[in-house]
């Protein structure tokens, strides 16, 4: 996810600096697309997020735990929902026009820095936006205590919001914009309440899942591309152990070759299988620290086929 992070903390530098001319229209729109985009892929992980939760709901293992999580998961998701949507209907009533008198020789896609300006601070829409994150801020902080302290930690969202500088806040987002500018803004926003989320909802799964009681069993998780090859044809391996992480320290073997985990924590293996038909072995070490502090290993033989073409 940071990867993500990094290229969605891009745009909002590039909102604030550029200049608002109608030369800049065609970044924008993509840059709003872009935003957009990302906001969907995000939202997609909350989902499984909350999906994942609702199986471990189901599970004799951590059943307990969830139902203690469970009102705080639907506060985040209620919250984040109804703040989201919020600023989705200040998009439609911006490019519906409400409250704007657009001038003859302007239209949505122009300049438009003055009408943009009378719908979000002289018609009071850029201070219901911040209230709304506001509401959102308070909402969020107090949902766990303790996940809220490892949150605030790491947290991306807007300074203006958490330290409740209303005016700096219309003032940096909505001053000088152009009506697609305003709407990559709105975007941006938006991108703040699904990181906050995916943030904080995956934190509370977290904390769902590592109190089982008589957890003492690692297993190791190996897909492979096929098991059915031509002569030369490229076998892909990837080795994991329980959720991919990296608090179990976990060190890789493949075909005797030591792998260097990615940023998932798995480690991917590609070769090239013998142009002699037959069947093969190809041997995995999975090392790993258990829950003891003691070094263990799985050993897991990965067998293939070469076949004639």
């Amino acid at each position: 996810m940071m990867s993500l992070r990094l290229q969605l903390l891009i745009p909002i530098a590039i909102l604030c600096s550029c200049e608002s001319n109608k030369d800049h229209e065609a970044t924008y729109k993509m840059l709003n697309q872009s935003i957009e985009f990302s906001n969907s892929v995000i939202a997609a992980e909350n989902v499984e997020i909350y999906e994942n939760f609702n199986d471990d709901l189901r599970d004799i293992m951590t059943w307990n735990r969830g139902v203690y999580w469970l009102p705080r998961m639907d506060s985040l998701k209620q919250i984040a929902k109804s703040t989201y949507d919020f600023i989705s209907n200040i998009k439609g009533e911006l490019e519906d026009g409400n409250g704007v008198t657009w001038s003859g020789s302007q239209n949505h896609y122009g300049e438009g820095s003055k009408e943009v300006e009378q719908f979000f601070i002289d018609n009071g829409n850029g201070l219901a936006v911040y209230k709304s994150l506001k509401h959102f801020w308070q909402r969020l902080v107090v949902i766990d205590s303790n996940v809220s302290k490892q949150f605030m930690k790491a947290h991306t969202f807007p300074l203006e919001i958490t330290n409740g500088d209303r005016d700096g806040f219309v003032n940096k987002y909505f001053n000088g914009l152009t009506f697609i500018a305003a709407i990559a803004m709105l975007s941006k926003l938006q991108n703040h309440i699904k990181l906050a989320e995916n943030e904080y909802a995956r934190t509370c799964a977290e904390w769902c899942r590592p109190m089982i009681c008589g957890y003492n069993k690692f297993s190791a998780i190996i897909g492979q591309s096929s098991n059915v090859l031509g002569p030369n044809d490229t076998l892909e391996l990837k080795a994991g152990i329980g959720e991919f992480t990296t608090s179990n320290h976990p060190s890789f073997s493949i075909g005797g070759k030591l792998i260097k985990p990615d940023e998932l924590d798995c480690a991917i293996y590609r070769m090239k299988v013998p142009d002699i038909p037959g069947r093969y072995s190809l041997p995995v070490i999975i090392g790993y620290i258990d829950q003891d502090g003691m070094k263990q290993q799985i050993v897991q033989d990965i067998r293939y086929e070469v076949i004639k073409k």
